[in-house]
Formats: structure tokens, C-alpha cells, sequence
């Protein structure tokens, strides 16, 4: 005696999937992998894009850490220019001149001798100046740094403060 499903004689019964279902699926597959790789490629690229900021800024912070090392090192008050874009920071003998390109967006550093290192950042503006805080002399450094993208509204901005303790005023 036989148990169970008898044929009879129709694919009806038979277990499987018809071309059509086959084409559907394969269509959502196509569709789910499509979303995938355009959202992986989105994020790769916004990766790409805050790897460049985060060495642009790892940059400004090291030749402000160096500028700061400067004007600690100053054998007398440095100078700036009346137009904000320079500093001169005497050092014994020699003569360390820190300038900003407007145009370019360059900052630059001269230590005489041949030892130039130019810091190319995208800056919108920039300015040294002299501040006293009390009795103690010390010297801002400002830079604006222009937004990376269109979508980007806010610039970045950064300020050092170098403070040569025991030298003349500002």
C-alpha cells in the first residue's frame, strides 16, 4: 500500500520554480547588489576625502607646533608685519621668517640657509599678530582653512599661541 502524494500527471505538484520566478529573483538580487555597491562606493570616496583633511590638519598642527617652537627659541621680540601676513622671529644670529601667501594659500617658512618648507593648505585667511596677556608677551597665529567641498559650509579655524616668556613685549 502506497502512502502520500500520488502523481498526477501536472507539474502543478511537482516541486521546483518556473522561469518567470527565476527572472524575479535574479532581478532583486541585481537590485539589492546595485544599492550595495553604490553605497560602499559612497563611502569609500567620503573615506578618501577625510583621510585628506585629517593629513592637511595633522600638517597645520605640526608647523604650528614648529612656529610655536620658533618664537620659544626667539633671542629678541619677534616682528610682525603691518599687514599680518609675516613674522620675523630673530634666533642669535640667524633670522626664522614665517609668511603667508594669500594667493596660493601657502604658508612658509624661512630659516635662512636654504631651509625653506612651504605647507600647502587650502587657507582663506590667515594672520600673525601680537598679544599680551599681563606682563607676558606672546604672538597668535590665525588660519581659516576653506571648506574641502561644496557641502562643506563651515571652515575650519585654528589658532596658536606661542608665548616667549622673559622676552620683550610685543
Amino acid at each position: 500500500m502506497k502512502t502520500g502524494k500520488q502523481k498526477t500527471g501536472t507539474y502543478a505538484d511537482e516541486a521546483g520554480a518556473s522561469l518567470v520566478e527565476l527572472l524575479m529573483y535574479a532581478g532583486l538580487l541585481f537590485l539589492f547588489v546595485g544599492i550595495a555597491y553604490g553605497t560602499v562606493d559612497r563611502l569609500w570616496l567620503e573615506t578618501r576625502r577625510l583621510e585628506k583633511r585629517a593629513d592637511s590638519l595633522r600638517g597645520l598642527v605640526q608647523a604650528g607646533e614648529q612656529w610655536r617652537a620658533d618664537i620659544r627659541q626667539s633671542s629678541a621680540a619677534p616682528t610682525v608685519d603691518a599687514d599680518g601676513l609675516g613674522i620675523s622671529i630673530p634666533t642669535g644670529t640667524n633670522q626664522v621668517r614665517w609668511t603667508v601667501e594669500k594667493p596660493l594659500g601657502l604658508a612658509c617658512r624661512d630659516a635662512g640657509g636654504g631651509d625653506i618648507r612651504i605647507y600647502p593648505w587650502p587657507l582663506q585667511a590667515a594672520a600673525f599678530a601680537a598679544a599680551k596677556r599681563g606682563s607676558t608677551a606672546g604672538w597668535t597665529w590665525d588660519l581659516t582653512l576653506a571648506p574641502p567641498t561644496k557641502r562643506d559650509r563651515q571652515p575650519q579655524t585654528v589658532r596658536f599661541l606661542a608665548v616667549a616668556a622673559g622676552k620683550e613685549k610685543p
